[in-house]
């Protein structure tokens, strides 16, 4: 038995999120896409296990996940093979071998995402998949003062999409950066936490860029934060933005 470890790259924008779902048939997920590939090439049916979930239309960079196999395929051709089966979507970047206790879910210390913002008047053809169009000017002073209310060790009920199905049992979480970045007509916003939470990533994006525009102030993030019964106007960022760059173990 060994346990193989995926670092995956994916433009989500066609795919249904990470996980296989049930009831949107209408659209394939980043995982049957390839437990349906790994299937063919090993001639096992194989349970692929992702550091978390990505919802629709979320991209990644820097997925880890990781399967186990009675197959003894060379690493090198099983990469290859893969990557000639994928959608072209969807790509490894790197295969390995994990001990055989690494879970990529359970395993992981902290993952960083990136929210992009494009602020231009006219929008671009070659962002469109990646990058939210805002035309509107934004206060970058108060993005970044907003976005430091968020760092440290916080109850973020306030900042993530409840349902009955992915209720959290304690909605704190501890987040370690938050940076801004401005490149041209590109704002890049950098999360790192200890875990987040359904949306919680997009609503964080979505306060800040509410900040931005003078919407909201800053300071109503820390009062969401100290008590989520005073949450400013929520707004979930479109997952387009959104990207999972990095997964950390320690």
């Amino acid at each position: 038995m060994r346990n193989i470890k995926l670092i995956i790259e994916y433009d989500g924008t066609d795919f249904c999120g990470w996980q296989i779902q049930t009831k949107n048939r209408n659209k394939y997920s980043i995982q049957e896409a390839i437990q349906k590939a790994l299937k063919i090439i090993l001639k096992e049916t194989l349970i692929l296990t992702g550091s978390g979930r990505t919802d629709s239309g979320v991209h990644a960079k820097g997925q880890v996940a990781n399967f186990k196999t009675h197959s003894d395929i060379p690493i090198e051709k099983l990469h290859k093979s893969l990557n000639g089966i994928l959608p072209h979507q969807i790509r490894i970047k790197r295969i390995e071998r994990a001990p055989i206790s690494f879970n990529a879910r359970f395993d992981a210390s902290s993952k960083l995402y990136r929210y992009t913002i494009l602020n231009s008047e006219v929008g671009s053809p070659f962002c469109g998949r990646f990058a939210f169009f805002m035309p509107n000017r934004l206060d970058m002073d108060a993005m970044r003062k907003a976005a430091r209310y968020f760092i440290g060790r916080h109850s973020f009920s306030a900042f993530y999409a409840k349902d009955k199905k992915r209720n959290a049992s304690s909605a704190i979480r501890t987040i370690k950066k938050v940076s801004i970045k401005k490149e041209g007509e590109l704002i890049n916003i950098d999360v790192e936490a200890n875990g987040f939470l359904h949306n919680m990533a997009r609503r964080m994006a979505g306060a800040i860029l509410l900040a931005g525009l003078g919407k909201i102030s800053p300071n109503d993030i820390k009062k969401s934060l100290d008590n989520h019964k005073l949450s400013p106007k929520k707004y979930t960022a479109p997952s387009l933005g959104l990207c999972l760059m990095k997964v950390n173990y320690s």
